[in-house]
């Protein structure tokens, strides 16, 4: 039987305002390296020029402006620490496997787009693939 502090006691790091600040050092730093990352995984396929760069920043900015908005008001409504833990746990699974499957979604993402988008095929090819891989992870880590 399980009394109501009994969870506490069983993980008190787990609600330690230190660990939370630590959490999100390192959910801060993970998003660099993915955004890093990122431009290493698409510059084979679509170059390494500012038009790359920009969609990659781009689309960084926008997936941790939403993940910001909403996970603050999701926030709000429901503060659960075991709830944040898992999206970064989730993230972080996500960002572990994009050099496993990163190339083979691209390669999909490029071939699912050269049969329907006839111009500025670098411009939404390296946009949808960086939403695809990128976003769900980002948009993890800032909330």
């Amino acid at each position: 039987m399980q009394v109501e502090g009994d969870e506490d006691v069983r993980r008190p790091i787990l609600k330690s305002k230190v660990f939370l600040y630590v959490t999100e050092f390192f959910s801060g730093m993970a998003v660099m390296a993915a955004e890093l990352g990122a431009q290493r995984l698409l510059a084979p396929y679509f170059s390494s020029s500012q038009i790359v760069w920009t969609i990659i920043i781009g689309t960084i900015m926008i997936a941790l402006a939403l993940g910001a908005v909403l996970g603050g008001c999701w926030a709000d409504r429901d503060p659960d620490l075991d709830r944040l833990y898992m999206r970064v746990l989730v993230a972080a699974v996500w960002i572990a496997l994009v050099p496993l499957v990163g190339k083979y979604i691209v390669l999909l993402v490029s071939g699912a787009l050269i049969v329907t988008v006839s111009t500025n095929f670098l411009v939404v090819a390296a946009f949808v693939s960086c939403i695809v891989i990128f976003v769900p992870p980002l948009f993890l880590l800032a909330r």
